[in-house]
C-alpha cells in the first residue's frame, strides 16, 4: 500500500521498522498514482515534514524535507571529490538516531558526555547530537560529508537550541556548531582538529555514529577518521573533562544489524575492521528506557600505544 505524507508526521519511535522506512520513503509519484490522477492536479507534495522527537524531558522539533532535489555530488564533493561525501539517507530521522538518544540521556550516557567534547558523524538531523547537548556535553560538533544534509542539521540545532541549553544536564550552554566532514579527507579532518575547524580545535572526547555503517566500502575511511578525532598528540591519553577524573575517548556507534555493510560482509565485518583499525570493540547495553531497541550499539576505545620513557 502507499503511504500519504500526512502519516509520516508519527513519531518515529510508534513504527516498526518496515513501517518507519517505507513511510519515509514514500514517493509522490507513487502517492499521484495510487489515487489514480495526473500528478500536479490531484496530489503536490509538502516541502517538510514536521517531526516531534521526546528525547529526555525534551520534545525535539526536527524538520524533514520531503521530496527536496538532490544537489550535485559536485557541489557536496567540492574539490575532494566523492570520497566521504556521504548520501541524502540522513535528510530523514533513523531508529539507529532515536537509540543512541535515549542511551546518551541515561545515567550511564551522562557519565560518558559530561563536559565532553563531541562530534557527531553523518549528523542528518542532528538528533544525536542534540542528545550529547542535553546529556552534559561542554561542546558538540555536528558534521556531515551532504551539504544537503547538513542544512537539516543547521535547521535541527537552530531550531532546539535554546530548549536543549535550558534542559541541559550540565547546567551550562553547550557550544554547537555544524560543519562538512568528509571521511577520509585530510583537508576537511586537518581543519576539524585546527582551531580553524567547526570548534576549538584538537581531539574530541567522543564520537557519535548513528546508522553510518551500511555501505562496506565506507567503513575504512570512516574508522579511519574516527581514530584521527580521538587521537591526541600523546597518543591515546585520556583527557581531563573534569578536575580528578579522567575517561578515555571513545566511539559509540549504533546500527541496525541487516543494514550494517549490506553489501559486503555485515556487522561482523564492521567490528572485524574496527579491530584491525587500533579499536577495542564491546557492545553496550541498551538503557532501561529502551530495553528491546532495533539496534546494536558499539563502544569503540582506541587502544593504549606504549608510553615513551623520559
Amino acid at each position: 500500500s502507499v503511504l500519504l505524507a500526512s502519516e509520516l508526521r508519527q513519531s518515529p519511535s510508534s513504527l516498526s521498522r518496515s513501517q518507519f522506512v517505507g513511510r519515509v520513503v514514500a514517493s509522490p509519484a507513487l502517492v499521484s498514482l495510487a489515487l489514480g490522477s495526473a500528478p500536479a492536479k490531484s496530489y503536490e507534495a509538502p516541502p517538510f515534514i514536521d517531526v516531534g522527537v521526546q528525547v529526555g524531558n525534551v520534545q525535539l522539533a526536527i524538520r524533514q524535507p520531503y521530496g527536496a532535489a538532490a544537489r550535485s555530488r559536485k557541489e557536496d564533493s567540492g574539490t575532494g571529490g566523492d570520497a566521504g561525501s556521504g548520501d541524502r539517507q540522513g535528510t530523514y530521522i533513523w531508529p539507529a538516531s532515536t537509540d543512541l538518544a535515549a542511551w546518551l540521556t541515561s545515567d550511564d550516557g551522562k557519565k560518558t558526555l559530561s563536559r565532553a567534547r563531541v562530534i557527531e558523524l553523518g549528523s542528518g538531523t542532528g538528533v544525536a547530537g542534540l542528545a550529547a547537548a542535553l546529556a552534559g556535553a561542554s561542546e558538540v560538533v555536528f558534521t556531515d560529508g551532504s551539504l544537503e544534509s547538513l542544512a537539516v542539521t543547521r535547521d535541527s540545532v537552530q531550531r532546539n537550541y535554546e530548549d536543549v541549553a535550558k534542559a541541559s544536564s550540565r547546567g551550562a550552554r553547550p557550544a554547537l556548531s555544524a560543519v562538512q566532514l568528509r571521511w577520509g579527507n585530510d583537508a576537511d579532518l586537518e581543519a576539524m582538529l585546527s582551531s580553524d575547524g567547526g570548534g576549538k580545535g584538537g581531539a574530541f572526547d567522543v564520537v557519535l555514529g548513528a546508522e553510518i555503517t551500511y555501505l562496506s566500502a565506507s567503513l575504512e575511511p570512516l574508522l579511519a577518521t574516527m581514530s584521527r578525532l580521538l587521537t591526541r598528540p600523546e597518543g591515546n591519553a585520556s583527557s581531563k573533562q573534569s578536575p580528578g577524573e579522567v575517561r578515555p575517548p571513545v566511539g559509540l556507534l549504533t546500527c541496525t544489524p541487516e543494514l550494517t555493510a549490506f553489501d559486503g560482509g555485515g556487522l561482523g565485518e564492521l567490528e572485524k575492521k574496527a579491530e584491525a583499525a587500533g579499536f577495542v570493540v564491546a557492545r553496550v547495553n541498551p538503557p532501561t528506557s529502551n530495553p528491546d531497541p532495533d539496534t546494536v550499539m558499539l563502544a569503540l576505545t582506541p587502544r593504549l600505544r606504549p608510553t615513551q620513557p623520559p
